[in-house]
C-alpha cells in the first residue's frame, strides 16, 4: 500500500478519526513530517513545542545551511545505521530520502547534491526548509502550540510535581553520581531514553492492521499512573 500524501492531499478518514488526537513529539524534521502525515489521514493533531519557534535544532544543521538528507540509495542508509538497521527498513521503504526531496520541491524548496551525496537547499538557508515544513503542517491542519511543555498529566493526576528543565550534561553527571552511591532514580537505559528524542507511534499498526487504541495518549498515561499508584485506573 501507499502512505497518504504529505503535501495537503486528499484526506482519508476512518470512523472516529476526527475526534482523536495525537500530541507531542520532537518538532524538528521527523516530528513535523510525522504530524503532517497524521493530519493528512484526517486525524486531529496538536504539535507541542517547548521552544518559541519550530526547528531550533534543524536550523543549526550543516552549519546553518541545513543538510536535509543524503542522496544515496536504501542500501547506503541501511549500511550506515549503527545497530538493528532492519528495524527502520519498512519506514525507509515507505518514505525515503527521495520522497523527502520530492516533498521539499513541492513546497518550493529546491535542493542540490554536494560532496559525499549530501543534500542542501539551493539557497543554503535552513530557514527555507523550516518554513516549508511549517507550511506542510498548516496544509494538513496541524495545530502548532509553541512555548508548550507537557504538564497536563501532572495536573490531571493531582501531583504536586513540576517540570524543571535541566541541561542534559548536568542531568547525566548528577544521575551518574547518584548511581555511585546507589540512589540513582533512573536505570541507564531510562536515562538514555530521557535524554533522547524518542517517538513512540501507533500509526503503522493503525494503517496496516486497522487497529485503534483504546484511549488517546494523555488518557492512557493517566490511567496507567492511577493504576500504578493504586488510585484506580485500568490495568495496562
Amino acid at each position: 500500500g501507499q502512505l497518504p500524501p504529505l503535501g495537503g492531499g486528499q484526506r482519508q478518514r476512518a470512523p472516529g478519526d476526527a475526534e482523536r488526537r495525537l500530541g507531542g513529539g520532537p518538532t524538528d524534521a521527523g516530528g513535523a513530517l510525522g504530524a503532517a502525515a497524521a493530519g493528512a489521514r484526517g486525524l486531529k493533531v496538536i504539535l507541542l513545542e517547548k521552544n518559541g519557534r519550530l526547528g531550533k535544532k534543524l536550523a543549526i544543521t550543516g552549519s546553518g545551511r541545513c543538510n536535509v538528507t543524503n542522496y544515496g540509495d536504501l542500501d547506503d542508509f541501511q549500511n550506515n545505521i549503527v545497530s538493528n538497521g532492519k528495524f527502520l527498513y519498512s519506514s525507509l521503504k515507505a518514505f525515503d530520502n527521495h520522497g523527502l526531496i520530492a516533498l521539499l520541491h513541492s513546497l518550493g524548496v529546491k535542493t542540490r547534491v554536494e560532496q559525499d551525496n549530501r543534500v542542501f537547499p539551493v539557497s543554503d538557508k535552513s530557514g527555507d526548509v523550516i518554513r516549508a515544513l511549517q507550511k506542510n503542517l498548516q496544509a494538513n491542519n496541524v495545530e502548532i502550540r509553541l512555548n508548550s511543555a507537557v504538564e497536563e498529566v501532572l495536573a490531571r493526576v493531582g501531583s504536586r510535581s513540576r517540570i524543571v528543565r535541566v541541561p542534559a550534561g548536568l542531568a547525566r553527571v548528577a544521575v551518574g553520581a547518584l548511581r555511585l552511591v546507589g540512589r540513582a532514580p533512573l536505570e541507564p537505559e531510562h536515562m538514555r531514553i530521557a535524554l533522547s528524542e524518542y517517538v513512540f507511534s501507533v500509526a503503522k499498526a493503525e494503517w496496516m492492521l486497522g487497529w485503534r487504541p483504546r484511549w488517546p495518549q494523555v488518557e492512557a498515561m493517566i490511567e496507567t499512573y492511577a493504576w500504578l499508584t493504586g488510585k484506580g485506573g485500568s490495568e495496562p
